[in-house]
């Protein structure tokens, strides 16, 4: 049903024939006589425009249609129906459109109730998803079973925290700072063995397990700096293994001091070596390819200390000991001085002991002693008389003091002795 504007040309028994207005051109058509739908007999050559049903009766003869005049009541009724049908359609469109949406909310509640759980199952509040099911107007619905999951972290944290700190209770725990190696590296600010031990602050650990901890950038200039490593330890310092390590680092100490002590001796009370190095026992030996490094040599008579000096940038012209590249400089000294020089000293040592058990003074200073002769030393001893308790100008000495003073003297008698 639609409007159409026509022209009536004739007027028949049940039919006017008529001329409509197309879009583009007129057509023939036919127009069914009802007075009552027409609101009256329609003249020729008029032209009218009303509602109007149109039918298409062409067969393959010829075109052929047909139209009938819609009354104003039937317009009505018909708009009304309409009107109705496209009211109920819009609330069917809106029921469903209000189903769609409560299904998508439903699935979106389920997905967010779904992250929300997979979140609690690592322990972890999902406060953005709490906050969607809020916005879903979902919340109070699965308030408890939120709550409940909230519950189940806080008491899985609990026992985690109380197993973790009953673990850690068995260990000890080393903070190590970092230091930068070799192009960055990061390394432990400590010595860690092949078997996993360490010594740190005197005591000796085996590592059971460690990790890098940055705490933040820190100030990193090629030395310390935040960042450190964590080692979880066992105390193993009064174990036999523990021991010996500690033993082990201590003679280690002792022997590097010595070497200290050796270097010094033969560069103070030593002469000048030339030559070449000397068959005999290495006592040290950190020689390099690059002319670094230092030689202590032991022979039956002497003992060398070298300084390897070809290093580019060192002074060559100082060496006087051949080693194979640009040569080294050093000291030597005969091992009986050595060995002389160690027993003065020891009787130094005796001397300072006696004088203090005794308060008396042994009629030299300790520097004449050193630079004794034999002749000198055996003068000096002889006119120095022997220590006697019942001679000691009225002191009552104890008697660990006396047998004390005795031993001594007969050391020294000993050790002159030995030395001249």
């Amino acid at each position: 049903m639609k409007k159409y504007t026509f022209k009536v040309e004739k007027v028949g028994r049940k039919w006017y024939q008529i001329e409509v207005s197309g879009k583009v051109s007129t057509y023939k058509a036919q127009l069914a006589i009802d007075d009552d739908a027409t609101g009256g007999r329609l003249t020729v050559g008029q032209t009218y425009t009303m509602e109007c049903r149109f039918e298409d009766k062409s067969t393959s003869y010829g075109k052929k249609y047909q139209m009938y005049a819609i009354s104003k009541e039937a317009i009505e009724a018909a708009r009304q129906k309409e009107a109705a049908e496209q009211k109920a359609a819009a609330a069917a469109q809106a029921a469903k459109q209000a189903q769609y949406e409560e299904e998508k909310r439903q699935r979106l509640i389920r997905q967010w109730m779904g992250y929300i759980h997979e979140s609690a199952a690592n322990d972890k509040i999902y406060t953005k998803g709490i906050s969607v099911i809020k916005e879903l107007g979902a919340y109070d619905q699965y308030r408890d079973e939120i709550e409940q999951l909230k519950q189940d972290i806080a008491e899985r944290k609990a026992t985690k925290a109380a197993e973790a700190a009953a673990e850690r209770a068995k260990y000890t725990w080393l903070k190590i700072s970092v230091f930068y190696g070799a192009c960055g590296t990061r390394v432990p600010d400590c010595d860690v063995s092949e078997d996993n031990t360490m010594v740190y602050n005197g005591r000796v650990y085996e590592a059971i397990d460690s990790k890098y901890v940055k705490e933040d950038d820190g100030e990193y200039s090629g030395c310390y700096c935040d960042e450190h490593f964590e080692f979880k330890c066992i105390d193993i310092t009064e174990t036999e293994k523990g021991k010996k390590m500690l033993a082990d680092i201590e003679a280690a100490k002792a022997e590097k001091a010595k070497i200290t002590e050796m270097k010094k001796d033969i560069q103070e009370n030593g002469v000048e070596a030339i030559g070449d190095i000397p068959e005999g026992e290495i006592i040290l030996n950190t020689f390099d390819n690059y002319g670094n490094g230092e030689m202590i040599v032991k022979t039956e008579t002497e003992v060398w200390y070298i300084r390897n000096n070809g290093a580019d940038g060192d002074d060559w012209s100082r060496n006087k000991i051949k080693t194979g590249g640009a040569g080294g400089y050093g000291w030597k000294i005969l091992i009986a001085d050595k060995k002389r020089k160690e027993k003065i000293k020891r009787i130094n040592e005796i001397i300072k002991e006696m004088e203090f058990i005794t308060g008396a003074f042994y009629g030299c200073t300790h520097t004449d002693i050193d630079d004794m002769t034999d002749e000198q030393l055996i003068r000096w001893y002889e006119n120095t008389p022997s220590w006697d308790p019942e001679n000691a100008a009225g002191v009552t000495y104890s008697q660990e003091d006396a047998k004390k003073m005795v031993e001594l003297e007969q050391e020294v008698i000993g050790l002159i002795g030995e030395c001249v």
